[in-house]
């Protein structure tokens, strides 16, 4: 089945919906195993850090977080309901996709960015978005 979006507008709005959503009005939501989402570097724009943010509590899920060649497991079970960032870095390392897949689920993820760090110093240039905050739903 892959991903349902959930959103504020559009064809994404339900009407009665608690789904939390991201600072954007949006999010996305699956359980289905092997369900991926993947962002790629246009045109050399390559990147060094991932950032993804979701929904964290009881009977969530697993997303696998990828970096280049870099994989991460990140369980999203809890005991209290909630929401969780995590960012992964490049160390040093470029680039060109990034990905979520969920593992188990549900999960519902509410923003995610990817951003490449300038003349190697700690400041970060944003390249498709940035973190957001949790918002709920208020019809």
């Amino acid at each position: 089945m892959g991903w349902s979006v959930n959103g504020i507008f559009g064809a994404a709005y339900r009407s009665g919906s608690t789904v939390r959503l991201g600072l954007s009005g949006y999010s996305l939501t699956s359980a289905q195993p092997g369900a991926t989402l993947t962002l790629s570097a246009d045109n050399g724009r390559n990147f060094d850090r991932l950032t993804v943010c979701a929904l964290s509590g009881p009977g969530q899920g697993t997303l696998q977080l990828g970096l280049g060649a870099a994989v991460v497991a990140w369980p999203l079970a809890g005991a209290e309901p909630g929401s969780r960032c995590r960012t992964m870095d490049g160390n040093g390392e470029e680039a060109t996709i990034a990905s979520a897949t969920v593992v188990g689920g549900p999960v519902t993820i509410t923003s995610w960015s990817t951003e490449r760090r300038m003349g190697g110093g700690d400041p970060v240039e944003p390249r498709h978005g940035r973190r957001a905050v949790h918002a709920f739903r208020a019809d």
